[in-house]
């Protein structure tokens, strides 16, 4: 049996360098990256990436974890976003 061939979309999803940054015009966007490292000693970590923007705050998270000890690190920033009234973003932390 012939495999089907890939489709290829007419205009792709991702146009660099427009969609490096966030769009004014989208109220909800959402960035994620996941994936393992593998230090020289051969210990494996994971680590995750997320930043999101919402219409009233955003966030981003850092997270690793160390396989062999089994530790988990995480670091995550809360901000509201900044409204017309020009009222500074409120940061908020929580992190080990």
């Amino acid at each position: 049996m012939e495999a089907n061939p890939p489709v290829v979309p007419a205009v792709p999803a991702l146009q660099f360098p427009n969609d490096y940054y966030g769009h004014k015009d989208c109220p909800t966007e959402w960035f994620w990256h996941i994936g393992t490292l593998e230090a020289a000693d051969g210990r494996k970590f994971g680590f995750e990436i997320n930043a999101a923007n919402f219409s009233i705050f955003g966030f981003t998270q850092i997270e690793i974890t160390d396989v062999k000890n089994q530790v988990n690190y995480q670091k995550v920033n809360v901000s509201a976003r900044r409204q017309k009234t020009g009222h500074k973003p409120i940061l908020l932390n929580r992190g080990t």
